[in-house]
């Protein structure tokens, strides 16, 4: 008996203790605590063929799903993160997105964000450097990429004030251009340019931001005028290069503060307007031609400054050589330490060059006749070509997974369904991510499907969709992926 009494108290008791101990931690467990959405994804406008990312910040318990919708539809699976990637952009992305953040306690959903996607955009076409006795200065070209009824465009350059000052801006389209500008009739309707009398397009400018690296301008025709489409220069941008400093420091770009993108028709209506992130050429500082040549080998010697103001690496860079003439004893001014010659061009070849590196090449001419007016006929043009770097660590945790596309005609309803590929995969913050396919094995070379991806320190998720050269609607060779992380 004593012995049954005992078990049956052992037996209560280790109920007791489980009971009490499960009690005890249930008690002591935090509440999970629903999502809240610390910050709303932002609208967007983005250039036909760009890529973009909408993004939500999130406060509560993890883990959260996040399930990402363009008007009311929902795109893809609901695992994915908080980064949302569109990539080879097409009328048809434009919509309005928002997100819906859920755990088990509960669930949100974000403001809309609308998408736009256009084909009208401004970009910076060229960088030129010029030295004189007392200054270097770098001359911005600006171009807008006009679709129809633009009469004026606003944009802001961002920049470094520690490497680039006191800016400048001067107008370059010609209102009497007729491939360039349409005039309008005194009675309204657009005409032709070409009047000797006609009014000059106008600029402004703000350089109420210049000490924090900031300048607005803008371009506008006159009353009634509207840009002919396509491409065309608008405005340069000049700036003092500071003393010790290489355009490549600089980091210059498009920006929207002191003065938001955007062009207006005739009637001041805005129209939507994209940055170009188009590849930055590299850019040349040329010295002067100097007052003599050596006596002794027949050899002058001039010294650019290279420069790569982008974001990108470059394999290489090539800079031909333009202009050569003929010495007084008539032979040929060669340059002496060329690489090659391209179509009778002399070129000197040299790289890698990483972002925001400059460095100084000596350029050595050879003149027969050891004559210093020889030199005085030289008008010499310097061309840089250069190749973008691929060269950089592919990522180990990449996720691939077959996703729908919903395409709208600007209902949640789907009128077209595609399939695509979802990328996933976590990014370090200050990198830059190729997303790159090839077809089959060993025998194809790897494309880069999409332009540069920007890490932010959180985990970055990519749509692929449609057909593109690793196309996965038809059959035919498989298909593999990478994505490149640089640096």
């Amino acid at each position: 008996m004593n012995r049954s009494s005992n078990t049956l108290v052992g037996a209560w008791g280790w109920l007791v203790l489980v009971w009490c101990v499960a009690i005890c931690q249930a008690a002591t467990a935090p509440p999970t605590v629903p999502p809240e959405i610390t910050q709303q994804p932002q609208d967007q406008t983005v250039v036909v063929g760009g890529v973009t990312a909408f993004s939500v910040l999130v406060s509560g318990t993890a883990p959260f799903t996040f399930q990402w919708r363009m008007g009311g539809a929902a795109i893809g699976p609901s695992d994915q993160t908080n980064v949302f990637f569109l990539g080879k952009l097409t009328a048809d992305a434009a919509g309005p997105y928002s997100v819906v953040v859920a755990n088990s306690a509960g669930s949100v959903t974000s403001t809309v964000a609308n998408l736009t996607v256009t084909a009208r955009q401004v970009r910076l076409s060229s960088f030129d450097v010029y030295v004189t006795n007392t200054t270097k200065r770098v001359v911005v070209t600006n171009e807008l990429v006009a679709l129809t009824n633009e009469n004026q465009v606003s944009f802001s350059l961002v920049f470094d004030p520690a490497v680039l000052a006191n800016p400048q801006a001067a107008v370059t389209v010609d209102v009497t251009d007729t491939n360039a500008v349409s005039l309008a009739s005194p009675g309204g309707t657009p005409g032709l340019a070409g009047s000797g009398d006609a009014p000059s397009a106008s600029v402004t400018t703000d350089g109420s931001q210049v000490a924090q690296g900031k300048f607005g301008v803008t371009v506008a025709l006159p009353a009634g005028a509207t840009f002919r489409p396509g491409p065309r220069s608008v405005a340069t941008v000049t700036f003092d290069l500071n003393p010790g400093m290489s355009l490549g420091a600089a980091r210059l770009r498009l920006g929207n503060e002191p003065v938001a993108m955007q062009t207006k028709d005739p009637a001041g209506n805005p129209m939507p307007l994209a940055a170009a992130r188009l590849p930055v050429a590299p850019a040349a500082e040329v010295q002067p031609l100097p007052d003599a040549v050596s006596l002794a080998t027949g050899l002058f010697t001039q010294v650019a400054t290279v420069s790569n103001p982008g974001v990108s690496n470059f394999v290489s860079i090539r800079m031909l050589i333009r202009g050569l003439t003929n010495d007084l004893l008539g032979n040929p001014i060669r340059v002496f330490n060329a690489t090659g010659t391209s179509n009778a061009i002399p070129y000197l070849e040299f790289g890698p060059v990483a972002a925001g590196e400059a460095f100084d090449v000596p350029i050595q001419f050879y003149v027969s006749d050891r004559d210093p007016a020889s030199l005085a006929a030289l008008d010499l043009v310097y061309e840089l070509q250069a190749a973008l770097a691929f060269r950089f660590p592919a990522i180990a945790d990449l996720r691939l997974a077959a996703v729908r596309q919903f395409q709208t005609n600007g209902t949640s309803e789907a009128t077209n369904v595609v399939m695509g590929l979802r990328f996933e995969f976590d990014a370090q913050r200050n990198s830059f991510y190729y997303v790159q396919g090839r077809v089959d094995w060993p025998d194809g070379s790897w494309q880069t499907i999409s332009p540069a991806l920007q890490g932010y320190g959180q985990r970055i998720s990519w749509v692929l969709g449609g057909t593109d050269p690793v196309d996965l609607s038809s059959a035919g060779p498989r298909r593999f992926y990478r994505v490149m992380r640089f640096p």
